[in-house]
């Protein structure tokens, strides 16, 4: 006999996945099931629980089939968690792993990585119908389960890094040559245009019962879909619907926050929020091919300027570029538009669709060579237009 066939690691592990694929066999045939019969059901439907194996082995073996299926309690804490180390970079973790680079047992240290500033706790945190894609409190976990990670040896990490650092971006030096940003020592360190900025960069981490909410649908589509969609990467999603937690493998996001980081929950002061969609092409490399690096800069000139006056500036940046649809999908889109579409009509825009606080971007659009059946501004004209004044908003 090979050797290799005789290893008992092996054999287990080969016993394992023989009983996961007899599982979401199950599984999935119920979710079918479901399906055919026209209605939506009881939201446990089709959602595996702990207790599940018991019946699916029940159900396996009355089938004459070899595998018989674990219960939840006969799983090791791996393979019971729908949990990915470092979200979109869980690929290389794993490739670390295999090439043996990293150690499977090693556990970060976290020492001198507490949070550069107190943010919260807030009410919405412990509402699990207001959060749904984040972990709020995921800042603290290295120290909230201290002991847990050290009694039980569990690789528990942090989805949520805070630190304070320096941003230094050439238009923001042109911005204080222009008398646009006034250096203050505080935001706007300097002549440079440096300024002080307090970073949140979250890695997502998605309650299913309230995710499914947001979209609309039933948590049992959505594991379904979410299994069917990945290849099946995650069977947990549809043999373990006890588990309601699942760190989804796509990117996170950044908050760069100007001034001082409590205000950005003072509803007493004024917020200047700007919430941008990643875009590798302006934003980093000031390629044409888009011009979303002009508004972010403008979003951060803002912020900072609002920082200054006493309130609080924030810039979201989100890392789904091209509104989720990828950096390939995006750059055949865009090299679509000038060669492959033919334009056979243009038609405008109703001015009346038109909210009076899109009135400054959409002219300075068309001044700067968007279609129009009307009349184009000229840039003195332009400088004339104005959207609602905060002063004209109902508070």
């Amino acid at each position: 006999m090979d050797p290799a066939t005789s290893d008992p690691l092996l054999l287990d592990s080969l016993r394992q996945i023989q009983q996961t694929q007899a599982q979401l066999l199950h599984a999935v045939q119920s979710l079918t099931e479901r399906s055919d019969l026209g209605g939506p059901g009881p939201a446990t439907t089709g959602l595996p629980t702990s207790d599940s194996g018991s019946r699916t082995e029940e159900a396996t073996e009355n089938e004459g089939s070899a595998a018989s299926l674990p219960v939840s309690g006969s799983r090791t804490g791996f393979t019971s968690r729908i949990v990915l180390t470092g979200g979109s970079y869980s690929i290389y973790y794993a490739l670390a792993v295999a090439s043996k680079e990293l150690d499977i047992d090693h556990r970060p240290d976290f020492t001198n990585t507490e949070p550069a500033t107190q943010i919260g706790p807030f009410k919405q945190w412990g509402d699990s119908h207001k959060i749904v894609a984040m972990d709020p409190w995921g800042h603290l976990t290295p120290w909230t389960f201290k002991s847990i990670i050290e009694q039980e040896n569990v690789d528990l990490r942090p989805t949520i890094a805070i630190t304070k650092a320096h941003m230094k971006l050439p238009e923001l030096e042109e911005s204080v040559k222009a008398g646009r940003l006034v250096p203050d020592g505080k935001v706007c360190l300097n002549n440079l245009g440096e300024l002080a900025v307090t970073k949140f960069a979250v890695e997502p981490v998605w309650y299913l019962p309230g995710v499914a909410a947001r979209f609309g649908i039933d948590e049992a589509t959505l594991r379904r879909s979410l299994f069917e969609h990945t290849g099946g990467s995650y069977p947990e999603l549809i043999t373990r619907g006890d588990i309601k937690v699942f760190l989804p493998p796509i990117g996170g996001l950044t908050v760069y926050c100007f001034g001082d980081p409590e205000k950005m929950s003072d509803e007493n002061v004024r917020l200047s929020l700007r919430i941008h969609d990643e875009c590798n092409g302006s934003d980093v490399f000031g390629s044409d091919i888009c011009t979303c690096r002009p508004y972010l800069i403008f979003g951060i000139e803002e912020a900072v300027k609002e920082a200054q006056n006493g309130g609080s500036g924030v810039v979201i940046y989100f890392r789904k570029e091209g509104r989720a649809l990828g950096e390939v999908t995006k750059s055949r889109v865009a090299e679509a538009y000038p060669t492959s579409i033919p334009i056979l009509e243009r038609v405008e825009l109703p001015e009346e669709l038109i909210p009076a606080d899109s009135r400054v971007e959409i002219d300075a659009k068309i001044t700067a060579g968007y279609f129009t059946a009307g009349k184009r501004l000229t840039a003195e004209e332009l400088q004339s237009v104005q959207g609602r004044m905060w002063e004209d908003i109902d508070h």
